[in-house]
């Protein structure tokens, strides 16, 4: 039996919260088990490792649980009330925090509500309201707009495994959203042709669109002919200075259905 089968066998019991006629009950996660006993809720990280979470490590389930005490206080400060250890006692059975030297695991400890206030089963009970929703909007909101900013996580630069296609997707992206002149051409292209000029991020979309429309920054009077608007656009491409605005229409996979002639 391994140490956390040990602590899931002790969490189990009513009898190690005191109570030895009470009732626990169990929910798992994929991530956690959850032990329901009286008034109280308690999460025990499960020793799993998945792209996103590793608690293959007693440390790393302990900065779990206190991170998560951390985190959703932020949003529901009287449901996560503490973290505790569970320790080895002298006797040899399991304690709550016993003050050894090396816990064996650890749980966040929450106060429990009923099931029934959920929002899945007040929707399914027929009790979600729009005034419930908009609570929870605003709620939402609030938390967004109070909510730390963290420049050093997220994007282009804090991703290092982020392949050259995809970050010269997210480069033509940004390119693609600047203001574009009110005098820019708009030259219509099937996407269907060899010959049509293609940009740096329009690939995946094309292949599956009917028609696109590509606005490029160039005066109105120098487009005299769609001609004269794919050399303006060559050149702006070797300049590095085209802009690209693309709007398709989906056309279904497979071969065309030959249209039925007219009777003369």
């Amino acid at each position: 039996m391994d140490s956390q089968a040990e602590v899931i066998d002790f969490l189990s019991r009513p009898a190690s919260y005191g109570e030895p006629d009470g009732v626990v009950e169990r929910i798992d996660t994929h991530g956690s088990v959850i032990f329901l006993h009286g008034r109280r809720a308690y999460k025990l990280k499960r020793a799993v490792a998945y792209a996103a979470l590793d608690f293959r490590s007693r440390e790393s389930r302990e900065r779990a649980c206190r991170a998560e005490l951390v985190v959703n206080r932020r949003t529901a400060p009287t449901l996560y009330l503490e973290v505790r250890s569970i320790d080895r006692a002298g006797t040899g059975g399991l304690v709550f925090d016993g003050g050894g030297e090396h816990a064996l695991d650890w749980v966040v400890v929450m106060r429990r509500f009923p099931q029934d206030a959920l929002f899945e089963r007040l929707a399914s009970s027929g009790n979600l309201n729009v005034d419930l929703a908009e609570r929870l909007g605003d709620e939402i909101a609030r938390f967004h707009a109070a909510a730390e900013v963290t420049p050093t996580f997220g994007g282009a630069q804090a991703s290092p495994k982020s392949s050259p296609k995809t970050t010269a997707n997210c480069a033509a992206t940004r390119r693609c959203s600047r203001p574009r002149p009110s005098n820019a051409c708009t030259v219509a292209r099937s996407t269907r042709s060899s010959n049509s000029p293609r940009c740096s991020n329009d690939a995946a979309s094309l292949a599956a669109s009917g028609v696109a429309m590509a606005t490029y920054a160039w005066p109105t009077s120098a487009c005299s002919t769609p001609a004269d608007a794919v050399r303006r656009h060559r050149v702006q491409r070797a300049a590095g200075l085209h802009r690209c605005a693309i709007r398709s229409r989906l056309r279904p996979h497979g071969p065309r259905s030959p249209r039925p002639r007219r009777p003369r």
